[in-house]
């Protein structure tokens, strides 16, 4: 009687062709994304705030003036804003994983639309700016792009992000400025 001899050799391969065969079967990317609490669909904005569909004028806590023209702006209130609970607003961008032995298919983060303006300098916040350090001029020309941010330059704001926080909270008011226009 013949006992088969599994070498180290043959496990090897065995486990690689498991591995190719999962890839295959998986693609081997995976998709990370984000979702609104209770979307609220946002029609336009002007300088004055974010015009929704409801009729209502909402400025995001922080902020006391929106840009006139936004291209990420565009992009993170094109499937609307969610207004949590501590009067936050927030919505949804796409992140750029474009290397091809990145895991990551597609990501859409929720993002606080007031830190994502003052990171990135437009509009006006109701305080002294702290992103001092990061001009606009390099944002354009390396973290943004296609309706999209770059990894590196979504890092960027999530670091920055995190450092602001870390040190104290964007002053606000319990509701972000809310006006009715009906």
């Amino acid at each position: 009687m013949r006992v088969p001899c599994f070498t180290v050799r043959r496990l090897m391969i065995l486990v690689a062709a498991s591995a190719f065969a999962t890839v295959l079967l998986t693609g081997g990317r995976r998709d990370l994304i984000d979702r609104l609490d209770s979307p609220v669909k946002v029609v336009s904005w002007k300088t004055d705030g974010l015009r929704l569909a409801d009729g209502r004028i909402l400025m995001p806590p922080g902020m006391s003036s929106l840009p006139d023209v936004s291209e990420r702006l565009a992009a993170a209130t094109r499937r609307g804003v969610e207004i949590a609970t501590d009067g936050r607003v927030y919505g949804l961008i796409s992140v750029d994983h474009w290397c091809g032995n990145d895991p990551i298919r597609r990501h859409i983060v929720r993002t606080d639309l007031a830190l994502m303006l003052e990171f990135t300098g437009e509009g006006k916040t109701a305080h002294p700016r702290r992103n001092q350090d990061v001009t606009s001029g390099d944002l354009e020309a390396s973290s943004y792009s296609h309706g999209k941010w770059s990894v590196v330059g979504y890092s960027r704001l999530r670091r920055w992000r995190i450092e602001v926080e870390g040190q104290s909270r964007v002053p606000a008011a319990v509701s972000p400025t809310i006006t009715a226009t009906r």
